[in-house]
């Protein structure tokens, strides 16, 4: 039996605002013949390939599609720039001439991301602080997109979520960029002293989700070759991140039991089974960890019932979704011990009347110390 597949289907997972993307849908025909090729963003057709065409390649206009007519081609399309609105799901459709007329369709999200310019901003940082006394800190980061993931830490460890105060982004109206704030607020005491200082640093974060996905497929219950594919990025992703498909037998018949395993070692991943596209429901699914390796693991157990065999294959896929950090900016605080009393801190954004009363302080000790002195020496 013969069977159309998308074998491979990459799409910038992430790229700079501006840069040129390249979108590569690789197909196999199966001795078919090919009678057009599609790509969407969002639902919406903005290029399309018929080979028997006098004029094989069209386009059409979409916002965010800054096409390369002249060299995009049966397989591939190329974005000269993009911008912010060419963020989205990207798909590639695949159909054959008759008598099979077959189609297959792959999807994938590209994310744009803008780096802030500006650095991170503490704001509420005085002089100095009475011990037990509330500090109120609040944490900007630079406009951006997407929004910045902002986190705190006190002495290296992430603040308790009681001591944290969110705030509405702001969104910039002539650019859309987004500037995100979070504030600190907590009592300051010694506990929280190592070595006569109090670390307090602000973390922004730019992260997005890439996925990589396995694939396995059986036609009239036998197996055939495997295929992988993934999103990328410019951050070079280790194949050692593909999901692995275990457990898959070279033939299955009608009321045979399909086990199989889909792992990996990626930290934090997660893991979904689809079959024909569609996602596999949890009563189907176990999950078990190895923590000696780290490794996640989601069984997939199944009885291959006589519909699957009506199809003209059956696809089985597993797909990883991971986090992936595109930049990391921070921004601390040092507050330092000065007396029993009082704490000294590096930052000095805001003034302190506190300052002034110890220096007030001391000049009359010093003033009341010279008198007792001029007092004694009257009578030796």
């Amino acid at each position: 039996c013969l069977s159309l597949r998308i074998v491979k289907f990459d799409v910038p997972a992430a790229i700079s605002n501006g840069s040129h993307a390249i979108l590569y849908c690789d197909y196999d025909l199966e001795n078919s013949e090919l009678y057009s090729v599609k790509f969407y963003k969002d639902y919406i057709e903005f290029y399309r390939y018929l080979p028997k065409e006098d004029y094989p390649k069209q386009s059409f206009n979409l916002d965010g599609i800054h096409l390369d007519h002249r060299k995009s081609n049966a397989t591939h399309v190329i974005l000269h720039h993009t911008d912010l609105n060419s963020d989205g799901l990207y798909g590639c459709e695949v159909s054959t001439e008759g008598p099979a007329f077959a189609t297959r369709k792959n999807e994938k999200l590209m994310k744009i991301y803008v780096l802030p310019k500006e650095t991170l901003t503490i704001n509420g940082s005085c002089d100095y602080y009475r011990i037990d006394e509330y500090v109120n800190f609040e944490c900007i980061s630079g406009k951006g997109w997407p929004q910045l993931k902002l986190n705190w830490f006190i002495n290296d460890l992430p603040a308790p979520k009681e001591f944290l105060l969110s705030s509405k982004p702001t969104i910039d109206s002539s650019t859309g960029l987004i500037q995100t704030k979070l504030g600190l607020n907590f009592q300051v005491n010694h506990k929280y002293f190592q070595h006569d200082s109090l670390r307090i640093r602000c973390q922004a974060s730019l992260m997005f989700v890439y996925e990589l996905k396995t694939v396995e497929y059986l036609i009239d219950g036998s197996k055939q070759t495997k295929s992988s594919a993934r999103s990328y990025t410019s951050a070079q992703i280790n194949s050692k991140e593909m999901p692995i498909i275990s457990g898959i037998r070279d033939k299955y018949n009608v009321n045979d039991i399909v086990n199989l395993n889909c792992s990996t070692t990626v930290l934090n991943a997660q893991l979904s089974w689809f079959i024909n596209g569609k996602k596999v429901n949890n009563s189907y699914l176990t999950k078990n960890e190895n923590r000696l390796n780290g490794e996640i693991i989601l069984n997939l157990r199944f009885t291959m019932e006589k519909r699957y065999f009506q199809t003209e294959e059956i696809e089985l896929q597993c797909t990883v979704y991971c986090l992936k950090t595109i930049a990391d900016f921070q921004e601390q605080v040092i507050i330092r011990t000065f007396n029993s009393e009082y704490l000294l801190s590096q930052n000095s954004s805001c003034s302190s009347s506190i300052l002034g009363l110890h220096h007030f302080n001391c000049l009359c000790c010093f003033i009341s110390i010279f008198f007792l002195l001029r007092y004694w020496l009257r009578f030796l």
